[in-house]
C-alpha cells in the first residue's frame, strides 16, 4: 500500500506535461515490469506455500495493480507528453506507434517471464539482476 501511495505521490508532482516529458519512459517502464515479475512471482508463491496463501495473494493483487493500472496508465502519459506532434497527424499514426510501444513493453514482460521461468534454480540471481537497474541511478 504504501508503493501504491508513494507512486500516486510522484504521479502527482509530475501532472504538468513539461515535467511528465522529463521523465525517462525507460526506467517507469523498467519499473513497471519489475513490478509485473513481482506480482508473478508472489502469486507463484501462494502455490507453494499454502499457510501463507492469502498474505502472498494479496501482495500479488496489490503489485498487479499498481503494475496494471497505475504504472501502464503513467507510461501512456510520459509517451504523449513527449511525442505530441504524432497525435496532429491522425488516428491511424497515433494507433500505429501505440501498438509498438504495447509490443516492446508486453514483449519484455513475456520474454522476462520465460527467463524467470526457466532459470528457477537460480532465481536468487535472477532477481539480483533484475534490481540492479538501479545500480546507474546510484552510482
Amino acid at each position: 500500500l504504501l508503493q501504491i501511495r508513494f507512486f500516486l505521490v510522484q504521479v502527482r508532482h509530475t501532472e504538468e506535461a513539461m515535467s511528465a516529458a522529463k521523465l525517462s519512459l525507460v526506467c517507469i517502464a523498467v519499473q513497471a515490469l519489475m513490478d509485473a515479475y513481482d506480482s508473478f512471482m508472489h502469486l507463484s508463491l501462494t502455490a507453494s506455500y499454502q499457510y501463507m496463501f492469502n498474505t502472498f495473494a494479496l501482495i500479488s493483487l496489490f503489485k498487479f495493480v499498481l503494475f496494471a493500472l497505475l504504472e501502464v496508465r503513467y507510461l501512456l502519459i510520459i509517451w504523449r507528453c513527449r511525442h505530441r506532434l504524432i497525435f496532429e497527424a491522425g488516428w491511424d499514426e497515433v494507433r500505429r506507434h501505440l501498438s509498438r510501444v504495447y509490443l516492446l513493453f508486453y514483449g519484455a514482460l513475456v520474454v522476462g517471464l520465460i527467463v524467470i521461468l526457466n532459470c528457477l534454480d537460480y532465481l536468487h540471481v535472477v532477481v539480483l539482476l533484475f534490481q540492479a537497474h538501479w545500480v546507474p541511478q546510484i552510482v
